[in-house]
């Protein structure tokens, strides 16, 4: 019929992304019943999902219904392959780790990534991946010094994002307790493989700081100007990744048609960085950098339809990989749709209360 959101989507297309939504699931089902190995999903599954759903979410009101079937559907297959601690598949794995090793012992990991036009796409993504690595290890990352030993610890909610890290490196633990998971590093060898990854690599003054006493060297902080803060590496996605928050705040404001306010924000909180987060204020080309009250945590903001494109353009060159990448896409599908002034009208603003009500 006219006017229905069925009208926007070939029937052939719909009954495939539903049949596949489906044998999904029921692979799922057969894996929590019957416990076989062979039907145990692997990332591609996951992946398929998450294509789903960002087709889906173009589809008016399907979207609201079956983008949230999808979303759950991958929370419970990641969560599952997270408790039978199913990681990518051996040979895949240890290709990897030999990759990523063969570009951690070349001493300066940022001067090999100079040549990066000449490598191999499965290389450049492994840079890309360790890019991320520094930038999620200066958010939620610790080098501890214990009695002589050295400890690299990684601390997080998300579980699979640490055997992720552990699948990326090839070596360390990850230990689940209450909820929290911790990817950590202790034997030697793998320490001092770590320490050429980090080492001139770090952009935060109180990461430098750390790991100068943690690597036991007497290094000035002005002779390690990173070359990781900018636009063009994996860096500031690991840290957003790590740090950063994406809000919609909707307030009443009789000044609108729909009588109601629609504000985007994006905001990344650190303690004693000012400086830091006004280089990547600069590189967003717009926000500001404000001091909180009564305590010594600066914010870095972006508040403006003018300041949000050089963000989006660049995470979507260099994605997010914790679920915070379920919270900026339907962060970017609203900013959209203001973009278009479609939050001005009744339909519109609709439409964005019930996007931002799905429960990822």
């Amino acid at each position: 019929q006219n006017g229905s959101p069925f009208m926007r989507i070939n029937g052939n297309k719909f009954h495939y992304m539903l049949k596949r939504s489906l044998n999904i699931w029921f692979k799922f089902y057969k894996i929590f019943n019957l416990k076989k190995s062979k039907y145990l999903i692997n990332q591609q599954e996951i992946n398929r999902i998450y294509k789903l759903k960002i087709i889906f979410s173009n589809y008016a009101w399907l979207n609201i219904i079956l983008f949230d079937l999808l979303a759950l559907m991958e929370n419970l297959l990641l969560n599952f392959k997270v408790y039978l601690k199913i990681g990518q598949t051996l040979n895949s794995s240890e290709t990897t780790r030999e990759t990523t090793l063969l570009i951690l012992n070349n001493n300066n990991f940022i001067n090999n990534n100079l040549f990066l036009n000449n490598q191999s796409n499965k290389k450049k993504k492994i840079y890309k991946d360790l890019e991320w690595l520094i930038g999620f290890t200066e958010g939620d990352g610790s080098f501890i010094k214990s009695k002589n030993r050295l400890y690299f610890v990684l601390t997080q909610k998300e579980i699979k994002i640490l055997y992720y890290i552990k699948s990326l490196l090839g070596f360390g633990k990850v230990y689940i307790y209450n909820g929290i998971g911790r990817y950590v590093v202790t034997k030697k060898e793998h320490i001092d493989i770590l320490k050429k990854l980090f080492f001139n690599n770090l952009v935060l003054n109180k990461c430098k700081e750390r790991f100068k006493i943690w690597n036991n060297e007497q290094i000035e902080n002005n002779s390690i100007e990173s070359s990781l803060l900018t636009l063009n590496n994996g860096w500031l996605s690991g840290f957003i990744d790590a740090e950063g928050c994406f809000n919609v705040n909707i307030t009443k404001n009789d000044k609108y048609i729909t009588g109601y306010r629609v504000r985007l924000r994006f905001m990344i909180d650190q303690k004693d960085e000012s400086e830091v987060l006004k280089k990547i204020q600069i590189l967003l080309g717009n926000g500001r950098v404000s001091k909180r009250s009564k305590t010594t945590t600066e914010r870095l903001t972006l508040d403006t339809f003018i300041s949000f494109p050089k963000l989006i353009d660049y995470l979507e060159k260099y994605p997010l990989k914790t679920k915070k990448r379920i919270t900026f896409f339907k962060w970017r599908k609203i900013y959209l749709l203001c973009k278009e002034k479609k939050h001005l009208t009744i339909k519109g603003f609709n439409k964005i209360k019930k996007f931002k009500k799905l429960k990822i």
